[in-house]
């Protein structure tokens, strides 16, 4: 694959709002390549803002931007992204 067909994900100014409340505020990232990780402790909002990056859901600000959409329909963009249920899926993080 060459650079210029490196998948890419851009997230800008994105907030999320669920029940009246800001989960995710004015979160701004790149990153480029096969394998992401995001990682943080429990509660900071990284499985809302992955459920963001697939459409899940929709942010109040912001856009998110991705080299997937052209390649892949929008509904199998979910299918690309995983969240894992537990740690103990990457030991390397446990």
């Amino acid at each position: 694959m060459s650079v210029a067909e490196r998948p890419s994900l851009r997230v800008e100014g994105v907030s999320v709002d669920i029940a009246g409340q800001r989960i995710i505020d004015q979160v701004a990232l790149h990153a480029e390549g096969n394998v992401v990780g995001l990682v943080g402790p429990n509660g900071s909002g990284k499985s809302t803002l992955l459920r963001t990056v697939y459409r899940m859901l929709q942010p109040v600000t912001g856009k998110v931007l991705t080299g997937l959409v052209k390649r892949i329909a929008p509904g199998a963009v979910a299918a690309a992204i995983g969240t894992p249920d537990d740690i103990a899926s990457f030991p390397a993080l446990g």
